[in-house]
């Protein structure tokens, strides 16, 4: 769950600044169900805004994650910045990792 408190810091610390973050839950979602998601979501006290998928939704994401968690950086009008980022260093290091990425991405 590191990687969801890191994003928690990096939403809190840069939703003013133009950078947003948006949760996709894919693990469990059969097994926790909505609600299961949504206390979760409460639990970790994550303030970002989280979107619960379906089974088709899914579907069209494996195209793309190949493992949870996945960090996907994009533009304003959609498009990948980068590669995917899969797995989490624990939350101290992924808050690092995020910032180093903002700070290149505002430098280009």
């Amino acid at each position: 769950m590191g990687e969801l408190e890191a994003l928690n810091v990096i939403y809190d610390e840069y939703k003013d600044k133009g950078i947003n973050v948006l949760g996709i839950a894919l693990d469990d979602v059969e097994n926790f169900g909505d609600e299961g998601i949504k206390k979760v979501i409460e639990v970790l006290e994550l303030d970002f805004p989280n979107v619960i998928t379906d089974r088709d939704y899914i579907g069209e994401l494996v195209k793309f994650v190949t493992g949870t968690p996945t960090a996907v950086v994009v533009g304003k009008d959609g498009e990948f910045l980068m590669d995917l980022i899969v797995g989490s260093g624990g939350k101290d290091r992924d808050i690092q990792r995020f910032k180093e990425i903002i700070e290149e991405l505002q430098n280009k």
